[in-house]
Order: structure tokens, then C-alpha cells, then sequence
């Protein structure tokens, strides 16, 4: 090795050897001064707060924008700072917004002897925040958070809580757990809590501001949160709050009972953050008079810090049951989701009286509006609820004796005011208004007055309704409108026991009638009812009387039946027209009848049809064929002021026989009035022994006084026909037990008889009547009428050829009075006079025969006048019976010569009948 380098290894050996001397020395000496420091710590409990570390502090809480007051500062030798009566300002207010009783700073002694200012722990008691009277609703300074106290821990870029505890609006809180800090910028870092204290205490008075409100509507709340720290800064809060009750009047009025929300909120201090919330409790009141209890819900909505604010987006709840306004659902569970302009979508499937019921809609909880769609199956019972909503009695009006299937939209108006359902129903074992329905389907609307079903079917048995029903639950007005097929006395119980009265007279037995009935009035309002009808059916039975076919339009009040249209078919016989029946309501029984009616249908069936009162009225009337009738009149019913009357008219026609009193004829014509028990036929025309008959009659008074007088004329009748029908009439008056014998007056030659007479008597006593008539006979053959034949065979030097007789007669009770009977031929003349016993059936007649009166030869002209005292001489007396007569001469032979002086009496002029003259 050179010398140079062995001088050089030489001193750098020399001067390591120094430094390290030097260095062991130093560490000598500082080993000393800190143990000189340590004994003085350990021997004593309180030191001056370094300067520098007031100076860091200082200047940490000036970059906060803090000012700071102390009252006094301990330095504990462990390195705790301890400073009491803190009062923290900011710039913009003039009060202190932060007072403490006293601050404990738990600080890292490496760092001190580095001379920096490093917190390990922080605890502070007797805490109060205060809100700046400019920021206070009440104006004044007052403290939002007090009795404060915490523990706070720096940890690796975070803050933990190891404790805190204090009362916001009076609510306790308790807080643990941690939050993450933001990074740190610029040369002096502030303290964490000091600056965003500094930088968002607006905020936060505004919060706690709002947040003491809305605390308010708590009953001893607890407030617990559990801090999580968050991947950006701030942290993720549990939160817990337990309440005796809670009262809220925004948005809705909801009030609960041993209530519990859970949370989880963000407090990153960036955008609004989904947040859920879990909310059991006891029970829960909701606006519309609704209570839930055994609540178990969850709602999700976004959370912004800064303003304070929550929004709800979403909802599920479930609970043992719900009830409003006396309907009861259990386990109801439902989902709400909010939507634009703040309307909720809601979802519900509830179980009422073991039936699943579903709505789902839309509800406007700042306008309390809502929407729904209602699904399920309703049980009667829910009809006690809804009468108590509405104030009136539904099953008075409908009971169900099953529940009722109902789909229906229900729309409810601002303030939970209901507006109106409308959907479809099905329903069993209806009960509507005392009337059973076995069915009914239909369309339904209700406004919370008035209800409306269109498009309805009902039925009833083999009864079978569509149509519509309207009700005005306050008026109580109602309307029917049905089509279908009903027997009219399954809906009595519809009306007042008019309705009944009314429908007793008519039934169905084949087929109920098809039908369309308008129904109006009020329930409870019988007066108000009115009824329009239109029916036709199959062989009904109207007052017992059975027809192929009937149809009728009426219009019906409870005290007014208006026949608009009658029809009715039985075999080749028909009926119509109209009717109108009045009903006193009051004394159950009906008041008049007005009618207008015209038939073709045979007599039984009209004797059913007027029924009792007027059946009697035809009693004197028989037809062989149906008659053609036109009836129309007015009855006064039970209950007129006056009693009972009837005025009638019947105007008829038949082909065929025909009898009136049981006097026969044919082919009858007449126009008859009735007036209670008077009868006046006032025109009559029948056929009546091959003649024509025409006159009137009239039946007035009752029982045995009850009387008959006619007027009536008998043209171109054959004479024996006419004779032996009299007979056979005056035989059955009389109840002969055996035929008469033929008749006394055959002829084989036509005989015609004209004859008028008027009479008056007891209609059912053929020998009572009194009157008067008169009669001519006209034919070939009047001289073979035997009682002319008689005469005959007193000349036999001349044939008595009679061609004409003529007569005036009363009727005296039994006996028919013969004044003067001129009976006239080719070449004689008969003048005679005397009675008939009608019931005896004996003559008692004088004669007097003149040969040649009538002759138009003059040798008979001559005979006659020589021959006229011979007339005396001929006047013969007929006694007897009219079938076997006698006779014999008036003027003996004594008398003979004495007539044969004295000249014949001459016949005069002869009178025409009383029927001519007229």
C-alpha cells in the first residue's frame, strides 16, 4: 500500500471513531433529559399546556372558521387535555352555537414530542347545541340538542363512536359506531367534527329544527343508531326509534300505538339516497275512521340530507286486521308504489267474513283521493256496516242469504268522500223488499244516494226478470224496468195488499205471462207507486174463466188500475177493450169501475168475467151461439160514499136461439141498460115463429115485488108455430109435469100473425102482467083453424072462406079480454067477443056469423040483406077447452022470428089495430 492511502485509512478511521463518541454521548444525554421529564410527570398530576399545542389547536379550529373560548385548560401528564366551560361561535352568528361543561382530549405524547397535535380519543360532556335566533322558529336562541355527551376515536381515515348520548327535542338518543372521513386537503387540517360542524351548521339547525317537529309527534320516543362506515365519506345509520304513540298530521292524520321504525339512512352528505324503513306496531289509525292492528310494514323512499327531506317510493304492510267505519278485514296485506303527481298505486287482498276480497288502484294521499278496483265475494253481513255509513237500513231495502260476487271501480273524492262504485254483481238468495229472488246478476251504480243495476237478470222460480233498477236512498223513490215472464203475485210483497186484491182474479197455470213492467213510486209511500204493464200469455184463468190467449197493458197507482188494453181469445170467441178500477186505500175495498168492453166469447165465460155483482145481471139472458156484445158502464164498488150501483149498457147480437125471461127466439138483436137492479132492454129485435120481433122491455124492483113490462110487436109470424111456442113457455112457467097436447089451431096452410102487445107484471109470474094489444091473421088458411070450422057448420048452403082476422085485447092477469074480434073471408064475416082463461085454457067467446057480407057478387050482396036477420039468429056462445071448444045458439027458436023482424046491427066501420094506428 502506498503511504498516501495508509495516511488517509488513518484518518477516517480517527474521525468515525469521534462521531461515534459524539453519538453515544447525545443518546446519554437525552436518555437523562427524558428521564429527568418522565420523574417530573410521574410526580406530578398537572402541567401548562404547551404553547405550541394551544397555538395547533388554535389554528385547526381558525381553519374551520371556530372560534373557541375556553374557561380553563388542564394538561394532564398522560397526555390528556382536558378544557372546560368550551363555547364554540361562528362568524355569521353572534351567540355560541356550541357549549360544553367540559372537553377531554386523549392525546398521542409521540406526537407532542414532535410537537404536533394528534387527538387519540375525544370525549365531551355537557354538551348543548344551540340554533341562532335568526334560525329558530321561535325566534329566540334557543338549545336544539342538549345534555351531549360522547366519545369519538380517529381510526385509519375514520371517526368512531364509541358512545353518545343526548336529547333532541326532548327525544333520548343513543349513537355507537363509526363514520368515514374525508381526505385531507391543504397544509393545516382542520378538525373533522369542528369543520363540517363549521360548514353545514345551517343545515343542521335546519334539520334539527325540522327534526323537533316532526319528533313531536312522538310519545316518549327512544331513538337508537348504529354507524357503518360508508365506502365514500360519511356513513351508513341504523336507526331505531321506539314510541309509546305516534300522532302525525302530515300527509295524512295517522296516529300508532308501541310503535318501532327501523331505518337505514346514508349520510354520505352527497345526493338523496334510497332509504327503507321497517315500521312495526300495535295499532295503527288512519284517516277515513280506519284502524289497523298487528301492523307489520315496510316502506322504501329517498332520503336527502341537506335539505332534510324523505319521499316515500314504496310500501308493503301487512296486519291482523283492518277496520273502518264498521267493516272488518283480516290479515289484510297490501303494496303501495308512488307514482307521478303524487298519486300511489295500491294493491290489498284482505279476508272479509271468511271470503277473499282484492282492490287495487290509485290514491292521492295530499288531495285524500283515491281510485280503486274492488274483486271478491261479500258476505250479508257487510250490509249492517254500509247502513250505518249511509244512514239508512239497507236489508229493509235487500238482504243476501249468500255472499254477493262484486267487481265495481270505486272512485272517492278530495277528504275521503265517497263518490261512486260501479261494476258488476252476482248474487243468490236475495231478499228484496219481502220478495225472495233465487238469483240476480246485472251491472251496478251507487253515488252514496242513488243506486242504479242495468242490464240486470233476477229469478225468481220459473219466473225470470231483465232489465233495470234505480233507488234514491234519501227519497226513498225507486224504478223497475223489467222484461221477462212473472206471475204478477210472487212481487206482492212489493206493494200494498191492493196489488194482491187485484192479481187474486187472474192465474197462470201453464206458464208464467211474458212481460214488461215499469215500476215507480217510494218505498213506504203507497200512494206514490205507480205501475205500467204489458203482458200476454197462454191460457190463463181470469176469474175462473179459462181463455187460449190474453194480453194486457195496464197502468196501475194503489188506489187506480187503468186498463189501457184488453185482449183475450177462448176457442172462436174473443175480448177487448178497456177498463178503469179505483181503490180506497183506507178501507181495503175498491171504489168504482169504469169498463168499455166488446166480446164474442160465450155467456159462461162472461157470467166469470164480471163476477159476482154483475153475474146476476145476465141471468135473464141465454144464447145458444157466443153472443157479440159491447159492454161498457160504471160501478160503484164497497167503499163509494153511497154504497153500491152499477149502470150498465150491453149492446149484442147472435145467430141462432136466443131467450130473454126464458121467452125463446132467434137471431136476437138488443140494446140493454142496467141501473143497480133496474134492466131496460130498449131495443130488441129477434126472430120469433118465423116472424120478426122487435120491442123493449124493463125489469125494475126486488124480490117478489120485482116487476117486468114490455112493449112488444110480432110481424109476419106463422100462426100454429106461434101458438105452440107460447104454450110451451107458459108450460114451463107453470111446471107442467107432462106435454101439452098439439096444438088447438092446425092449419095445412100458411097463417101469418102480426101482434102487439104491452104489458106489465111480475116478471116471474106469467099470470100477474096487465095490458093491452091487438093482433091480425092473415092466410088461406084461417078457416081451417078449428074453432072456424065450428062456425062453419052452421050454414051449410055456403062455404065460410076466412082470410083475415083482426082483434083488440087485454091482458087481466090469467085472463086475455077480447072486446071485438073481426074476422073477415072472400064471402063472410065473423064479429065476436069474450075472454080466455089463461091458466084454465077455457073460452068463454060469443059469435056472431054474417055469410054474405064480404061477398062481391050482387045475387050474394041480395042474399045477405035478405038474409041479415039470419046473423041474430046465428050468434052462437064457444065454451070449453081450446083444443075440444063447445057451442051453442044465443037466440033459441023462440027468439027466432023475433030476430027475424028486427034488422041486423051492422058492423060499422071497421078500427084498425092499435099497432096500425101507431
Amino acid at each position: 500500500m502506498k503511504p498516501w492511502l495508509q495516511r488517509c485509512w488513518r484518518g477516517t478511521r480517527f474521525c468515525g471513531q469521534c462521531a461515534l463518541t459524539l453519538a453515544c454521548w447525545t443518546l446519554w444525554l437525552a436518555l437523562a433529559v427524558l428521564l429527568a421529564v418522565q420523574v417530573g410527570i410521574a410526580t406530578s398530576h398537572e402541567l401548562a399546556v404547551p404553547g405550541f399545542l394551544l397555538q395547533d389547536l388554535e389554528h385547526r379550529l381558525a381553519a374551520a372558521r371556530i372560534q373557541v373560548h375556553f374557561g380553563r385548560t388542564t394538561f394532564d401528564p398522560s397526555g390528556r387535555l382536558l378544557i372546560e366551560n368550551l363555547r364554540l361561535s361562528l362568524p355569521e352568528f353572534d351567540e355560541p352555537v356550541v357549549t360544553g361543561r367540559a372537553v377531554l382530549v386523549d392525546l398521542d405524547p409521540w406526537a407532542l414530542l414532535a410537537g404536533r397535535f394528534s387527538p387519540r380519543r375525544l370525549h365531551a360532556t355537557g354538551v348543548d347545541l344551540y340554533v341562532p335566533a335568526m334560525l329558530a322558529a321561535s325566534g329566540k336562541h334557543e338549545a336544539a340538542v342538549s345534555q351531549l355527551d360522547f366519545t369519538l376515536r380517529p381510526d385509519d381515515g375514520q371517526i368512531a363512536v364509541d358512545h353518545l348520548t343526548a336529547h333532541v327535542a326532548g327525544v333520548a338518543l343513543d349513537a355507537r359506531g363509526a363514520f368515514r372521513l374525508p381526505p385531507r386537503t391543504g397544509r393545516v387540517a382542520p378538525l373533522p367534527l369542528a369543520d363540517y360542524l363549521a360548514q353545514h351548521y345551517p343545515a343542521i339547525c335546519r334539520q334539527l329544527t325540522r327534526g323537533a317537529a316532526e319528533l313531536a309527534a312522538f310519545e316518549q320516543p327512544q331513538v337508537q343508531i348504529r354507524l357503518e362506515p360508508a365506502e365514500t365519506p360519511g356513513a351508513i345509520a341504523f336507526v331505531t326509534v321506539d314510541a309509546a304513540r305516534l300522532n302525525l298530521t302530515a300527509p295524512q292524520a295517522v296516529k300508532a300505538a308501541k310503535i318501532r321504525v327501523t331505518a337505514r339512512i346514508p349520510l354520505s352528505g352527497g345526493a338523496a339516497a334510497s332509504v327503507p324503513l321497517t315500521v312495526p306496531a300495535d295499532r295503527v289509525d288512519l284517516p277515513g275512521e280506519a284502524t289497523l292492528r298487528g301492523v307489520q310494514g315496510e316502506m322504501r323512499g329517498t332520503l336527502a340530507l341537506s335539505p332534510f327531506s324523505f319521499q316515500p317510493r314504496a310500501a308493503t304492510l301487512q296486519a291482523r286486521e283492518i277496520a273502518a267505519r264498521g267493516f272488518v278485514l283480516q290479515t289484510p296485506a297490501a303494496r303501495l308504489r308512488a307514482g307521478p303527481l303524487n298519486l300511489w298505486s295500491v294493491e290489498l287482498v284482505a279476508d272479509y267474513a271468511g271470503s277473499l276480497v282484492g282492490v287495487s288502484g290509485e290514491v292521492d294521499p295530499a288531495a285524500q283521493a283515491a281510485k280503486l278496483r274492488f274483486d271478491g265475494a261479500l258476505d250479508p253481513s257487510l250490509l249492517d256496516p254500509i247502513g250505518r255509513l249511509i244512514g239508512r237500513d239497507v236489508r229493509r231495502f235487500v238482504d243476501f242469504g249468500a255472499p254477493v260476487k262484486l267487481a265495481a271501480d270505486i272512485v272517492i273524492d278530495a277528504g275521503w268522500k265517497f263518490r261512486r262504485l260501479a261494476g258488476q254483481v252476482a248474487a243468490q238468495q236475495i231478499m228484496a223488499h219481502r220478495v225472495p229472488i233465487d238469483s240476480a246478476h246485472g251491472e251496478i251504480e251507487f253515488d252514496g244516494r242513488h243506486f242504479i243495476a242495468r242490464h240486470a237478470v233476477a229469478r225468481l222460480g220459473e219466473n225470470i226478470a231483465r232489465g233495470s233498477f234505480e233507488q234514491d236512498l234519501v227519497t226513498r223513490g225507486f224504478r223497475f224496468l223489467l222484461d221477462g215472464r212473472l206471475r204478477p203475485l210472487e212481487i206482492e210483497g212489493w206493494f200494498h195488499d191492493w196489488w194482491p186484491r187485484f192479481f187474486a182474479n187472474f192465474s197462470f197455470p201453464l206458464a208464467p205471462p211474458d212481460a214488461s213492467v215499469d215500476v215507480s213510486g217510494r218505498w213506504f209511500d203507497v200512494p206514490s207507486v205507480s205501475v205500467f204493464v204489458y203482458a200476454h200469455t197462454s191460457h190463463p184463468v181470469v176469474r175462473g174463466a179459462t181463455f187460449d190467449f190474453a194480453r194486457a197493458l195496464l197502468f196501475i197507482r194503489p188506489n187506480f188500475i187503468d186498463g189501457l188494453e184488453l185482449f183475450g181469445t177462448r176457442g172462436a170467441g174473443d175480448i177487448r177493450g178497456t177498463f178503469t178500477r179505483r181503490e180506497d186505500l183506507d178501507a181495503h175495498d175498491w171504489l168504482s169501475l169504469d169498463f168499455d168492453l166488446t166480446s164474442s166469447l160465450d155467456l159462461d165465460a162472461g157470467r166469470r168475467l164480471l163476477g159476482p155483482t154483475l153475474s146476476d145481471r145476465l141471468d135473464p139472458f141465454a144464447f145458444q151461439n157466443a153472443p157479440r156484445l159491447k159492454v161498457s158502464g160504471h160501478l160503484d164498488g164497497p167503499a163509494a160514499l153511497h154504497g153500491e150501483h152499477q149502470t150498465l149498457r150491453i149492446v149484442g147480437e147472435s145467430d141462432g136461439r136466443f131467450s130473454l125471461f126464458d121467452f125463446p127466439a132467434q137471431n136476437v138483436a138488443f140494446d140493454a141498460q142496467v141501473r143497480d137492479n133496474e134492466i131496460a132492454v130498449d131495443r130488441v129485435s129477434a126472430q120469433f115463429a118465423d116472424g120478426t120481433l122487435t120491442g123493449k122491455a124493463r125489469i125494475w124492483g126486488e124480490g117478489d115485488n120485482r116487476r117486468l113490462g114490455f112493449d112488444a110487436s110480432l110481424r109476419n109470424a106463422t100462426l100454429d108455430t106461434a101458438v105452440a111456442t107460447v104454450q110451451a113457455y107458459a108450460d114451463r112457467l107453470e111446471k107442467s109435469p107432462a106435454p101439452r097436447a098439439a096444438s088447438p089451431l092446425p092449419s095445412k096452410n100458411r097463417v101469418n100473425l102480426d101482434l102487439a102487445l104491452s104489458a106489465e107484471g111480475r116478471y116471474d109470474d106469467l099470470y100477474s102482467f096487465h095490458g093491452s094489444g091487438n093482433a091480425l091473421l092473415e092466410g088461406p088458411g084461417l078457416g081451417e083453424v078449428r074453432l072456424l070450422g065450428l062456425l062453419s057448420d052452421l050454414i051449410n048452403f055456403t062455404a065460410l072462406r076466412f082470410t083475415s082476422a083482426r082483434t083488440d085485447f087485454k091482458l087481466e092477469g090469467r085472463k086475455l079480454v077480447f072486446p071485438s074480434v073481426n074476422i073477415t073471408g072472400a064471402n063472410s064475416a065473423i064479429q065476436a067477443h069474450g075472454d080466455y082463461t089463461l091458466d084454465r085454457h077455457r073460452l068463454d067467446f060469443n059469435a056472431r056469423v054474417y055469410p054474405f057480407q064480404e061477398s062481391k057478387s050482387i045475387f050474394q050482396n041480395v042474399m045477405g040483406a035478405v038474409l041479415s036477420p039470419l046473423s041474430a039468429v046465428l050468434e052462437v056462445k064457444l065454451t070449453g077447452p081450446l083444443d075440444a071448444p063447445e057451442w051453442s045458439f044465443v037466440v033459441g027458436p023462440t027468439n027466432f022470428l023475433r030476430a027475424l023482424s028486427q034488422p041486423a046491427p051492422s058492423p060499422g066501420p071497421r078500427e084498425p089495430p092499435s099497432y096500425i094506428k101507431r
